[in-house]
């Protein structure tokens, strides 16, 4: 059930997708702030319905380095391997198998620690968490996809996210032993209901439910164990493509090439995946296989970063450009107007907003929700953030989902 001997000498820094030690990846403090005590790490008063205030978790000291949060849960990766859940424990989806405890502040998941076995990547679905440790293996507890109710079952799949060949819940981690003999995997991903697997082959596997052409595969077919995505392996691969940066959430994924494109498929309702295909006058609401986003504003143009939420994405391009997609405004990519004096080091989106972070450690907006503004420019309609909370403090890195958001900052 451990780790494999074989594997206990193969490190991502041998991985022809990327690299990866604990000593070389920028840790910080992590602040959060937004709609639910569930999932933020400390509660809000029940006179308050959210916080637009960050406000750091006194569980780290400047040793965040990953963090993926869910509509009601978050994981939290330490520079040294050691990962910590909480938020609300239905179906067991936080892994300290505690007969579904919720957990406010920060815990332990006590399991990697005992087996010898540090986490390098996480992710969270809905009811479920797949994290990857550095051996190479890949591991999901939380919600099998059993309905506790015979009348939701027969409304609901029964298929879930773990990849086990079984709708039984898992309160611990446990490792997807259908693809432990496979190239070691180098990153991890998980939307609602389905989880995603890129291994040192560059291969991608995907498990749980397929419905909105989560997959990329052409389907909505479920699996209730990992698939490999042939049309990766077979079309894009073939013309010399490699996927270096996978994000995935709700039912939706964007991926970045090794060439600078960005791919995306899945559920496309809002224009969240900026890949505007349309027959006549109707929009395509989902995006069925991998498509590169076809914006002939990005033409030239090599994407540098990028961040997706679940209604929301946001692109950074080497000529130091930000652009957004979504909210059923934005079908493909569309300028942000930032100051042209600002150089852009990262992005982020979450619901309904997207934000621009600059080497001088401002935040800018396109749309106030992320979190509160200093001031707006009444010509470009960009917000300008309030970071007060943070400090002089210089931002790795932010984030979040389902109207929570996060911050990695360097104090």
């Amino acid at each position: 059930m451990f780790s494999k001997i074989l594997r206990s000498s193969i490190t991502l820094s041998q991985s022809s997708t990327r690299s990866f030690s604990f000593t070389n990846l920028p840790a910080g403090n992590l602040y959060t702030w937004g709609n639910s005590s569930l999932g933020l790490g400390y509660t809000i008063p029940q006179t308050q319905q959210k916080t637009i205030v960050p406000q750091k978790l006194d569980a780290f000291n400047n040793n965040v380095v990953r963090v993926s949060m869910a509509g009601s849960h978050t994981a939290v990766i330490t520079n040294e391997g050691d990962l910590y859940t909480f938020g609300t424990g239905t179906n067991g989806a936080l892994g300290h198998n505690d007969a579904e405890k919720n957990h406010t502040a920060p815990k332990l998941v006590e399991f990697f620690k005992k087996n010898n076995l540090k986490v390098i990547d996480v992710a969270c679905g809905q009811h479920h968490t797949i994290a990857l440790t550095d051996d190479g293996d890949v591991w999901t507890w939380g919600f099998g996809g059993k309905n506790r109710s015979p009348l939701m079952s027969l409304f609901f799949s029964s298929i879930g996210a773990l990849g086990h060949n079984t709708p039984l819940d898992r309160p611990l981690p446990t490792p997807v032993e259908s693809i432990r003999e496979l190239p070691p995997f180098v990153s991890v991903n998980a939307g609602n209901f389905f989880s995603l697997a890129l291994n040192s082959n560059e291969d991608l596997y995907y498990w749980g439910r397929g419905e909105y052409g989560v997959f990329g595969d052409g389907s909505n077919s479920d699996q209730k164990l990992p698939q490999v995505n042939d049309f990766i392996k077979k079309v894009i691969r073939a013309d010399g493509i490699s996927f270096k940066k996978i994000k995935s959430t709700a039912s939706q994924t964007l991926a970045l090439a090794n060439d600078g494109t960005l791919w995306a498929w899945g559920l496309n309702e809002q224009g969240q995946l900026g890949a505007k295909m349309e027959i006549g006058i109707e929009m395509h609401e989902t995006v069925g296989y991998p498509t590169k986003i076809p914006s002939d504003k990005l033409k030239g143009k090599k994407v540098v970063d990028f961040d997706i939420s679940e209604n929301t994405g946001v692109i950074l391009t080497d000529t130091n450009e930000v652009y957004w997609m979504g909210l059923r405004l934005a079908y493909e990519p569309t300028l942000v107007r930032l100051p042209q004096d600002k150089k852009v080091k990262r992005v982020a989106a979450t619901s309904k907003s997207v934000c621009a972070i600059t080497t001088d450690n401002e935040v800018y907006m396109n749309n106030k929700n992320f979190m509160k503004e200093k001031e707006e420019n009444l010509e470009t309609g960009v917000f300008l953030a309030d970071t007060s909370a943070f400090g002089s403090g210089n931002i790795i890195k932010m984030g979040g989902s389902f109207r929570n958001r996060y911050a990695i900052i360097k104090n």
